[in-house]
């Protein structure tokens, strides 16, 4: 089924914004820029929202966009560090990072203290 989502997924991104060699590589998803990321988040989301407005059925199953989403999660979760890396680079407060993700400034540095590079 990841195969099938990734495929789902792949039919959001413009084909400039990934290498053509690991386009169908999904060992590759992970060090997608957070750009492609966006843009995959978008169409899909685009994609959802004009069959909610009575356009056209997406080419997906209830199974395999729930899929294509936990898959979408993942790829998300795994941007936490780099971001929070670079948000501490720049100078931002523990509470600041906490806040931003919805927990303590205590909860943000017991997790994310191992990437700060400060």
């Amino acid at each position: 089924m990841d195969d099938r989502a990734y495929e789902i997924l792949s039919d959001h991104v413009a084909p400039e914004s990934i290498d053509p060699q690991m386009a169908g590589v999904p060992d590759a998803w992970p060090d997608l820029p957070a750009g492609v990321l966006f843009e995959i988040v978008t169409g899909y989301t685009n994609q959802l929202l004009a069959h909610d407005a009575g356009g056209p059925r997406p080419n997906v199953d209830a199974l395999e966009a729930l899929t294509a989403t936990r898959l979408l999660i993942e790829q998300l979760t795994g941007s936490y560090a780099w971001l929070v890396e670079y948000a501490r680079a720049e100078g931002e407060s523990w509470s600041q990072v906490g806040a931003a993700l919805g927990i303590s400034k205590q909860a943000a540095y017991d997790r994310w203290a191992k990437y700060d590079q400060r």
